[in-house]
């Protein structure tokens, strides 16, 4: 059962910190908070009930109390956000988390169908941070032939993305 709890937390952890995080100004704090609901999260998943909820509403949920704990905890005169802020700004994060996993899973797909050499300017470029020059050189091209590959392929990738996660497509 824990390493089910692994896999479903790695899937959100970045998407959990980012809410954490933008909750709780100080950054330190919000290492520490990070932690606290990893272990809330990791101490009751056996109580959790996949057929119930998400994990990642479940966890969403559990940050979401640990973050007002924490502000209540800290409040000492300072202003807060009030618990239907949190909650708001809870459900915006998980409407975000979803539609990136969506973006990124059509990014793979459209990746995928490209050919070699257009997938491998783009890794140079974007994986690997290879200057446009480095890629005329490495490719044997003129500067001005990858700068307008790359402008052709992003355009590419956007049209194909967003047919990918239009509503009403698979």
């Amino acid at each position: 059962m824990k390493p089910e709890f692994i896999n479903q937390y790695t899937v959100i952890q970045p998407s959990l910190q980012s809410f954490i995080v933008s909750q709780v100004p100080n950054l330190s704090d919000a290492e520490d908070l990070l932690q606290e609901v990893a272990l809330v999260l990791w101490n009751k998943f056996e109580n959790f009930d996949s057929e119930k909820a998400q994990f990642r509403t479940w966890a969403f949920g559990v940050a979401k109390y640990e973050i007002l704990n924490h502000k209540r905890k800290h409040a000492r005169g300072k202003v807060i956000f009030n618990e239907t802020l949190v909650e708001t700004i809870s459900a915006h994060c998980q409407v975000t988390f979803e539609e990136d996993c969506h973006q990124k899973d059509a990014l793979k797909s459209c990746l995928k169908e490209m050919s070699d050499e257009n997938r491998d300017i783009l890794v140079y470029y974007y994986f690997q941070k290879t200057s446009c020059e480095g890629i005329a050189e490495k490719l044997k091209r003129k500067l001005a032939a990858v700068y307008t590959q790359l402008h052709r392929l992003r355009d590419v990738l956007r049209r194909c993305i967003n047919t990918k996660t239009s509503p009403g497509v698979e």
